[in-house]
């Protein structure tokens, strides 16, 4: 799944997005289809 900045259906994201889990450097996203997604983060807490 790939969500674009200029826009997104959120209904469709919230449909493919089962679970968030949050850490110090990451937040890894667990999809629909049983995948795993980590992304980083910055010191400060953004999308590195």
């Amino acid at each position: 799944m790939t969500v674009g900045t200029q826009g997104f259906d959120p209904v469709h994201v919230a449909e493919q997005v089962v679970m968030i889990e949050a850490f110090e450097h990451q937040l890894t996203f667990h999809l629909a289809d049983g995948t795993m997604t980590p992304v980083g983060l910055t010191s400060e807490g953004r999308l590195a």
